[in-house]
């Protein structure tokens, strides 16, 4: 298994504080620091990650780049200024919200009926690439995105920009936006 993608199975010093938290790896250059049900403006989570987490989980990025993988339940996840890929995690059904923020993110909702938005949530204009499985609502945002539909019936949304927004095999509604959008449609 490659080990970017192993979820966190052992004690990387985490200790909860009422307030402004910061963790610590316990073993190593190579742990993962995350801070979970208690997050506010103030935690710090480490830069260039993977943060994998099994229960249901609220992720908010950092500046830098990051894979954050999410749980088999209802996620929100958010990325942060870098270059963020953000997985609602396919092998779930939960009913994720991703934000892409700045940067040029790729997101995948996973299986179930997913929200994403690149780009969005305060950013700046980027371009992302948004990836469905299951029942999606998909907001490209600012930049110029590229938005694949794949399984089931998608409702996707260009907004502003150049977006080339690609339907699944279900029954798709894509709309484009503002500017010059290429619509693809396939069967279903």
């Amino acid at each position: 298994m490659d080990d970017d993608f192993a979820p966190l199975r052992r004690n990387i010093g985490f200790a909860e504080t009422p307030d402004d938290d910061t963790s610590a790896g316990a073993n190593g250059a190579d742990d993962a620091l995350l801070t979970s049900a208690k997050n506010d403006a103030d935690d710090a989570i480490a830069p260039d990650t993977t943060h994998h987490l099994p229960d249901k989980i609220t992720s908010t990025g950092t500046p830098a780049s990051e894979l954050v993988l999410g749980s088999s339940d209802t996620d929100i996840l958010s990325g942060g200024d870098g270059n963020d890929t953000l997985y609602g995690d396919a092998s779930d059904a939960g009913n994720d919200l991703i934000y892409g923020n700045k940067g040029l993110d790729r997101i995948s909702g996973g299986d179930g009926n997913d929200t994403m938005f690149g780009g969005q949530n305060g950013g700046t204009a980027g371009t992302d690439g948004l990836l469905r499985t299951g029942t999606e609502t998909i907001n490209g945002g600012d930049g110029n995105d590229a938005i694949y539909g794949n399984f089931g019936a998608d409702i996707a949304y260009g907004n502003n920009s150049n977006d080339p927004i690609f339907g699944g095999q279900d029954n798709d509604a894509l709309y484009g936006g503002a500017d010059n959008d290429t619509l693809i449609r396939q069967s279903g």
